[in-house]
């Protein structure tokens, strides 16, 4: 934990005092879980009249690094019969009962170590343990319990789990707990929210046809999670409220995303305040108008029209209608020093208006236009699916002029608003095969009307995403082949012809950049990415829109079967601009306060519910599951986040924390608390203990089996360092 903590803490800047605090409140919460648990185990124990000899959180165990001998313990100290201490690995926690050792090697030794001689004229001081003499053993000792007894010792620390999950929510919502709530903020090109029509804005107030709306569903903890459990190709009924008022239910299908996990294709809202830690990226024009982390854009000027701005939704339809035109930004921003820089302290947020122009900001582009695939989606209701435009599709003319470029189609789409276009279209027929098995392919015109765009397509989309018209509303697929090569431009001095096949690209940053930002934003700094299948063009095309100012792009293609390499520096499109402009805004939130604890307490227990429903999921789609699955580094970055947004965000993280602790802990794994239940649940039944030979070898096996866990999941975090 401790090492993890300091990870984060270089990562926020080392000398910041609110970091630290933050990575105090993180550690104190993290072994408060751990405490509670044992400390379930410990009074029960103590009730059932069994010593403990030791109480520790983290683990006492000798570690030696090269020459150096570290401590075993941070603290320790002798309390009556018990040694209480916090122990140098911070894993976990024990406590020591007498004849009680989780450590198979120890078993005998602790076995000897508790009987004691055998006395024709004592009694007994307990009711023995099944098929044990409890005048053989001492009568303070762990074995000398009966099962009811042993089973409340192990189930206690769940228990303290479980009510302490209650205990932390309740006091959370009592404070006020920020959530992210069910508003769309931006759809997935080609996945199911999409195809259904669901739009940036939207809130989903009710999941499912049973129940009631709910004004306060969450997008993480509601929303998500019913996507999880109804898992791919199951259907999922959607009330959502659109921006104009109006209610629709919408059935949308979850399908496998990024690391197989269930997705329906949205995500959160933003806000329409800038990002404090990077409110622009570098060399765009929200970056010259000199905007700065806490302005609050309240509305945006164009063309005459003055439009409000209640969230980036609202600013993203007005930079999606308009990339060619300069867009004037009102914001709210805070004080500002003597020496003229701004000051985005919350408590001067909104104290003075700014206005700031944002240019229009040209296409990055390779010189180069790769060929036209398939439709793979068409949205629902949209002109496209009104003209009868058809999945399989490929576009060829438009008002019978070949469609040079299919990445820059919607743009010109997106001119022709309200104007009725000829698209010619190769659609395979329904005629049966020719002789030689090949598809009849047909030459049909189809009519369309484009609309407005309601929003730009984001440059960062997950890899694999279509290329989305949305004044259309379709999205089709790009391929590797270079079919056209623009004189004079990046691609013919690189050497790369018509007909190459472009296979990988790595973005190489500017190795001289002094702005943190511009390397920052280097997707994937100089690791070459595979386009099939994994990644494609388009999201290679979005990713080079917001790399560093000097990216240079290296090709990997294939001329035939030779293959081939070249690298090039990314030129600006005179008439071709992007939507997105460099802005940055912070994650929409809301708060959640309860009036009076009891209110307070009914949310504890729904928060409680859906930590354990969560973990309960994830271990029944372990296999789809497995590679978002975190270690040690993972739980104390994760902490210190909840930690840095306040105290009833770290107590929320610890009631799921807890509830994590409390399933996994009880799972029928010899060594955890839940093995421990299975053997003694057998000895109740049967009258007598496990076979002493069968219950090492399957704690030798859950041991083994809890070593490789842990060292797969702490692999697993060092890997997501390392690739980030």
């Amino acid at each position: 934990m401790d090492l993890c903590l300091m990870m984060a803490a270089s990562s926020a800047g080392w000398l910041d005092l609110n970091v630290w605090l933050s990575i105090l409140k993180a550690a104190f919460g993290l072994g408060l879980v751990i405490f509670v648990h044992e400390l379930g185990h410990f009074l029960v124990a103590k009730a059932c009249g069994v010593k403990c000899e030791k109480f520790y959180v983290g683990f006492d165990v000798p570690i030696k690094i090269g020459p150096w001998q570290l401590p075993k313990t941070l603290f320790r100290r002798q309390w009556g019969e018990t040694e209480y201490g916090i122990g140098i690995l911070p894993l976990g926690g024990y406590v020591k009962m007498l004849g009680q050792d989780d450590n198979p090697a120890n078993a005998e030794a602790e076995a000897q170590r508790i009987r004691q001689p055998t006395s024709p004229d004592a009694a007994p001081t307990t009711t023995p343990a099944a098929g044990v003499n409890a005048n053989e053993l001492d009568p303070r000792s762990y074995p000398a319990k009966t099962v009811p007894q042993r089973m409340a010792i192990i189930s206690a620390g769940v228990i303290m789990n479980l009510i302490f999950a209650v205990v932390f929510a309740t006091i959370a919502y009592r404070m006020g707990v920020s959530h992210i709530p069910c508003i769309v903020g931006a759809t997935v090109a080609g996945q199911s929210a999409w195809q259904q029509g669901m739009r940036p804005g939207d809130r989903v107030i009710q999941i499912g046809r049973d129940g009631q709306p709910n004004e306060k569903l969450r997008f993480q903890k509601d929303l998500r999670i019913k996507v999880f459990t109804a898992g791919a190709d199951a259907d999922l009924d959607l009330l959502v409220r659109r921006a104009t008022g109006e209610e629709e239910w919408i059935t949308v299908r979850p399908s496998k995303g990024s690391a197989d996990l269930p997705t329906i294709g949205i995500t959160s809202a933003l806000s329409n305040q800038l990002s404090d830690d990077q409110p622009t990226f570098s060399d765009s024009p929200a970056h010259d108008a000199k905007l700065v982390g806490g302005d609050t854009v309240v509305s945006a000027e164009c063309l005459g029209q003055k439009t409000a701005v209640a969230s980036a939704a609202d600013l993203d339809r007005i930079l999606a209608q308009t990339p060619d035109q300069p867009v004037t930004l009102h914001v709210q921003r805070g004080k500002s020093s003597a020496d003229g820089t701004v000051t985005p302290d919350p408590a001067d947020r909104g104290t003075r208006d700014a206005t700031a122009v944002l240019n229009p900001q040209p296409i990055r582009d390779l010189g180069m236009t790769l060929s036209m695939g398939s439709i793979r989606s068409i949205r629902s209701g949209s002109p496209a699916a009104e003209a009868g435009l058809q999945v399989g599709d490929v576009l060829r003319e438009c008002d019978g002029q070949p469609i040079a470029d299919p990445m820059r189609f919607a743009n010109q789409m997106r001119q022709r608003e309200g104007q009725a276009v000829t698209l010619t279209v190769d659609r395979p027929s329904d005629q049966a095969p020719t002789v030689d098995k090949k598809q009849v392919i047909e030459s049909v015109p189809v009519t369309v009307t484009p609309r407005a765009p309601l929003a730009f397509a984001s440059p960062l989309t997950p890899p694999g995403t279509p290329w989305p018209v949305d004044a259309l509303g379709i999205a089709y697929d790009v391929t590797e082949v270079v079919q056209q090569i623009e004189p004079n431009g990046p691609a013919a001095q690189a050497g790369i012809q018509v007909g190459d096949v472009v296979t990988a690209v790595a973005f190489l940053p500017d190795p001289d950049a002094q702005d943190p930002q511009a390397k920052y934003m280097a997707p994937a700094s100089g690791k070459s990415m595979e386009l099939a299948p994994e990644h494609n063009w388009p999201s290679i095309f979005g990713a080079l829109q917001v790399a560093a100012p000097k990216v240079r792009v290296q090709l990997d293609y294939r001329r035939g079967d030779v293959p081939h390499k070249a690298t090039l520096v990314p030129s600006p499109v005179d008439d071709w601009f992007h939507t997105q402009r460099g802005l940055n805004f912070s994650q929409l939130t809301e708060s959640l306060h309860a009036d009076t604890w009891g209110e307070a307490f009914q949310l504890g227990i729904r928060e409680t519910k859906d930590g354990l429903l969560q973990v309960v999921v994830v271990l029944q789609r372990i296999k789809d599951t497995f590679r978002s699955l975190g270690g040690p580094l993972t739980i104390a970055s994760a902490a210190f986040s909840e930690a840095s947004h306040g105290i009833s965000r770290l107590l929320v993280f610890l009631t799921m924390l807890s509830a994590n602790l409390a399933v996994l802990n009880f799972l029928p794994i010899p060594v955890l608390d839940g093995g421990h239940m299975l053997f003694l649940a057998y000895e109740g039944i049967m009258g007598k203990p496990v076979n002493e030979r069968i219950a090492v070898r399957l704690t030798v096996l859950g041991l083994a089996f809890i070593l490789s866990l842990m060292v797969i999941v702490f692999g697993m975090d060092i890997f997501r360092i390392v690739a980030s």
